[in-house]
């Protein structure tokens, strides 16, 4: 094999082994490891359902425009609530990875169900009971 036809064939070697990388799907670490915002909130008590926070809407009940959630691969999460007041916890997948559990401080565990966690959105919700009345929250979030 002359020069220029061995050259020629180690181009095309190396062009077919990295052209030929597989692409991995990302974990849901991956898909959760970023700055979350609101988008939208819901407040559903009995058969009662409201939608009291859409980003961008003019009759927002409540304000979710300093809401922020943002998870770290290393398990903890920093977050922002909807009155700006600053937290920071640990966070990790439960349930074959379709809760998370968060801890903040000395906080109980609180578990948020994972209804829906792409690269654009993860929508949660979760549930508080007090004085035998259940109240579930379900956020709709967006990458910041």
């Amino acid at each position: 094999m002359n020069t220029k036809n061995c050259f020629y064939f180690c181009l095309f070697v190396f062009v077919l082994l990295t052209a030929c990388k597989k692409d991995t799907a990302p974990t849901k670490t991956d898909l959760l490891a970023r700055t979350w915002q609101a988008d939208e909130a819901t407040i559903q008590q009995g058969a009662v359902s409201i939608t009291a926070y859409k980003k961008g809407g003019s009759s927002n009940l409540a304000d979710f425009s300093k809401f922020r959630l943002i998870f770290k691969k290393d398990g903890t999460f920093n977050s922002t609530d909807t009155d700006g007041a600053a937290a920071q916890g640990t966070w990790k997948f439960v349930n074959n990875e379709t809760q998370l559990e968060i801890k903040e401080g000395s906080d109980p565990i609180q578990l948020i169900n994972i209804l829906k966690l792409t690269s654009t959105n993860f929508d949660l919700s979760f549930a508080e009971t007090e004085q035998g009345i259940t109240t579930t929250v379900t956020l709709k979030l967006i990458p910041l």
